[in-house]
């Protein structure tokens, strides 16, 4: 059986990582909320502010996404992954008021994955209302 997680608010709310367990158990204790605290996706997938982090914050993110401040086809600013950077993995904390994590290699989407749950454990599985945006 593996190990879960769930944590009580001082208000007596429960946060968890997802898993039939914990929905089981959130339902059976009320009506439950359910809220995406973080995304792992491919480049490709990536929002603009997940790729706009990784240019802005990442000490070698221009090497994964380029910007170019007046893209035609949006009418605005964009961020556009770089061919290299395609199929790698990367775990977007920014719902929760972090940074974006990785990349992993095509292969290591599972590790992306574990890192992903790692991050929300240590964090005390935190919701975008504890924590500021990301800047």
């Amino acid at each position: 059986m593996s190990k879960q997680t769930i944590v009580v608010g001082k208000d007596g709310s429960l946060r968890g990582i997802y898993s039939p367990l914990v929905a089981s158990l959130a339902q059976s204790v009320g009506q439950p909320d359910v809220r995406r605290a973080s995304h792992v996706d491919p480049t490709g997938d990536l929002s603009q502010a997940a790729l706009a982090y990784i240019y802005n914050h990442m000490g070698d993110g221009n090497k994964f996404v380029d910007y170019l401040p007046n893209h035609i086809a949006m009418g605005c600013e964009a961020y556009i992954p770089r061919p290299e950077a395609a199929g790698l993995w990367w775990a977007d904390m920014l719902p929760v008021g972090h940074g974006v994590l990785g990349p992993w290699s095509p292969a290591d989407r599972d590790k992306a994955l574990a890192a992903e749950v790692a991050f929300l454990q240590e964090h005390h599985i935190p919701t975008g209302d504890l924590f500021p945006p990301a800047r």
